[in-house]
């Protein structure tokens, strides 16, 4: 569970709180897209199920503008990138390397 199936209606003023505490969001997206776990390559990063769990926060148009910021900077590294990667193709991305997981 996480905070927007539990506090949707508090969720935005959450989610300011947390931009301003990390205006990067690279936080976020890897709690937020981090969605499961392969023994072979780690962390895998995709958009959640119920994308109410994202969409709680902040508009998808909001963030996916925001993912796509992220991504033309050529500092974010992976596994970062492979989390902000996982949510402007919607194709699920292993941490490691942000390669394509074929799910």
């Amino acid at each position: 569970m996480v905070v927007s199936d539990l506090a949707a209606k508090e969720a935005p003023q959450i989610f300011e709180v947390i931009q301003l505490a990390d205006p990067t969001l690279d936080r976020f997206a890897m709690a937020i897209l981090g969605g499961s776990f392969d023994s072979n390559k780690g962390r895998i990063y995709c958009i959640p199920e119920s994308e109410v769990r994202l969409t709680a926060f902040c508009s998808f148009e909001s963030i996916l503008a925001h993912a796509k910021e992220r991504l033309d900077d050529a500092s974010v590294t992976y596994p970062v990138r492979a989390a902000w990667s996982s949510l402007v193709d919607r194709k699920a991305r292993y941490g490691e390397d942000g390669s394509y997981t074929g799910l």
